[in-house]
């Protein structure tokens, strides 16, 4: 984009304009010098009052618009005039190319006007040219002839020879010679056209004015090596910012390494590492939570493990001791298998929540009617606690059709709420499947003790226990809730802790189907 901006901006604040205009007015300068300076020689010479005729006279001779026109009506810029008030070869573009040069005691200036191509312009510059070529060597004696175009040639910058007749007639017998408007001219080896002029006696004279591709080639370079500057601008200028951000995430993946757990990497929404680093951020998040948890069930884990620990190793020394009554030996194994079963469910409980710690897997997900499984697990209950009610409110339409979930998973987490619920509630404990928008909700509901609304969020992490400052077995381990908040998170849903109507406290699941069901 840059470099178009360059090509398209004003010609006042191009580098692109400002060169084309630089090198096109030094070939306009060594095109013209020569012709300006002998017209000015010319007009100079005259009476104020035979100039303009004169002027027109010659202009005659030429193929191109040249005027005779006072000073300030050349241009309006004001360093143009300057320059050529400094004796200058003056370039000014406007609608057509033109060429200007004021005379050297006058305020007029000669001006030039083409909008052909170079080759034309040549052609038709080249009749005026030769005709005052002419006229500077018409008169000249034999013996100065050579010294008067050595002289021509410094003034017009041209390639002059001169040939004598037959001997140049002969060089050039297989030479293609073009004529036209009077003109004669022919193209050397190199391309050049050069021109003829006959000279009143035996001589003939050449004139090339070497006017090459050497400012094309300086011009192309010229804007080849702005290009490129502007290039490399544009390339530094989305380089930069790219490199910075490598450079940033290099230095946080690093520091990470180094175990600093909380370092994040910063980087624009708009930079082209964004995605990059917010992949980052969220592998580190998701680590950093790993680590955590993982701290908390080693420190947990290792608190539980002491209870049934201690309670086997002081059964096993008094067992050993042989000093027991048959009651406490029966006592005291009793006590090791229920330290044993402790362990057991230790084990148990913590590989459970490792599993569901994992990312989702899509192959343990079915089609299912989980409503019947809640029907037969609220009947199991009701025989199981004789002392509780447990009824289930499931909607219609789920109860008619199937659900695409982990049924085993979402069964543990059902499992964990009810338990959970019939150690807390009085008398009553409801379990509620329904349809909220897109979602599906699993609700248990107790009338029991309830739950502060401060221990919300707490209650579902590892390890978390109310009112039980003991953690022994028998009241559990703390990993039911967090168990279900796993499950849910499976299900890529959430669970909401609130007070229940029944009085009690509500852990509701809710997550939408069309998250998990991969698309047909």
């Amino acid at each position: 984009m840059v470099p178009m901006v360059f090509s398209i901006m004003s010609e006042n604040y191009s580098p692109i304009a400002a060169v084309n205009s630089l090198v096109t007015e030094r070939l306009m300068s060594r095109a013209y010098s020569g012709v300006f300076n002998q017209i000015d020689k010319i007009l100079d010479k005259l009476e104020p009052d035979q100039r303009k005729e004169k002027f027109d006279e010659i202009a005659t001779h030429f193929g191109l618009d040249i005027k005779l026109i006072e000073l300030n009506s050349v241009t309006q810029n004001a360093q143009k005039l300057q320059r050529l008030r400094n004796g200058e070869v003056v370039f000014i573009s406007n609608d057509n190319e033109t060429v200007a040069y004021k005379l050297a005691n006058h305020n007029w200036a000669i001006t030039v006007d083409s909008d052909e191509s170079d080759e034309q312009e040549l052609q038709r510059t080249a009749s005026g040219v030769l005709y005052l070529i002419n006229q500077q060597i018409e008169n000249t004696p034999e013996e100065e002839l050579t010294k008067s175009i050595a002289m021509l040639s410094e003034q017009y910058g041209y390639k002059f020879e001169l040939f004598d007749r037959e001997e140049f007639h002969q060089q050039s017998s297989e030479i293609a010679f073009t004529h036209n408007r009077g003109l004669t001219w022919f193209k050397d080896q190199s391309d050049h056209e050069v021109f003829v002029l006959s000279i009143s006696g035996d001589r003939v004279l050449t004139i090339d004015p070497l006017i090459d591709s050497t400012e094309t080639r300086v011009l192309i370079a010229a804007i080849i090596l702005i290009l490129m500057l502007v290039l490399g601008l544009a390339f530094s200028t989305w380089l930069w910012p790219l490199w910075r951000d490598h450079k940033r995430l290099t230095q946080t993946a690093l520091a990470f390494g180094r175990g600093e757990l909380d370092a994040r990497v910063k980087i624009g929404k708009s930079s082209f590492a964004s995605n990059l680093g917010s992949s980052f951020n969220q592998m580190a998040d998701n680590i950093q939570q790993l680590i955590s948890t993982n701290q908390q069930l080693t420190n947990a884990v290792a608190h539980d493990l002491r209870t049934p620990l201690a309670r086997l190793r002081f059964a096993n020394e008094i067992l050993d001791s042989g000093e027991c009554t048959e009651d406490e030996i029966q006592r005291y194994r009793k006590t090791i298998n229920s330290s044993i079963d402790a362990l057991d469910y230790l084990i148990n409980q913590t590989l459970l929540h490792s599993r569901y710690n994992r990312s989702t897997d899509i192959k343990h997900f079915r089609h299912t009617s989980f409503a019947k499984f809640i029907k037969e697990e609220v009947d199991q209950y009701n025989f199981e606690y004789e002392e509780l009610e447990f009824i289930a409110s499931i909607d219609h339409a789920l109860a008619m059709s199937t659900q695409f979930v982990d049924a085993k998973a979402l069964g543990r987490a059902l499992s964990n709420l009810l338990n959970n619920a019939a150690r807390h509630s009085s008398s009553l404990v409801r379990v509620s499947y329904y349809r909220e928008n897109d979602a599906l909700c699993l609700q248990v509901d107790d009338d029991g003790e309830g739950i502060d609304e401060k221990d919300f969020e707490t209650i579902l992490q590892p390890y978390s226990q109310l009112n039980n400052p003991q953690r022994d077995h028998n009241n559990g381990l703390g990993l039911g809730l967090a168990i279900v908040y796993q499950i849910t998170k499976w299900h890529k849903g959430e669970v909401i802790v609130s007070k229940s109507d029944l009085g009690g406290a509500c852990f509701k699941l809710c997550w939408n189907p069309k998250s998990i069901e991969p698309s047909e």
